[in-house]
């Protein structure tokens, strides 16, 4: 049985559902749980958050295109986990700068290093 309440509260956007589950040993009445719901899945290009500027002309990011710096105009959409989904404006396999900025402008030359996950 699954019970999902019809509206979302619009200050804390917190929603409530209630899961009934067999019996196990171990749990208690009146205990509580933590769960992540995924409302919707897609694949998607993203990139780092930090890979994305925002100016008053709209959100880039920098690519390197033939060892140089070229700013790129995209079309951002949601955030998860530290990485930015990119609607339009980059490709899959574009090499993008990790942390966009003004340190570099196009033309710049760079050479490229892969990121290394933590």
């Amino acid at each position: 049985m699954r019970l999902i309440e019809p509206l979302v509260n619009p200050a804390t956007r917190l929603g409530r559902v209630r899961v009934a589950i067999d019996d196990q040993d171990g749990l208690r009445v009146g205990a509580f749980a933590q769960a992540d719901i995924i409302a919707s899945q897609r694949e998607a290009v993203t990139v780092p958050n930090s890979a994305v500027m925002t100016a008053q002309g709209g959100s880039f990011v920098q690519m390197v295109v033939d060892g140089a710096v070229l700013a790129t105009e995209v079309v951002p959409g949601a955030v998860f986990q530290g990485r930015r989904e990119i609607l339009s404006g980059l490709a899959v396999g574009d090499t993008v700068l990790l942390r966009a900025g003004a340190f570099f402008q196009t033309g710049d030359a760079v050479k490229p290093v892969a990121e290394v996950s933590p």
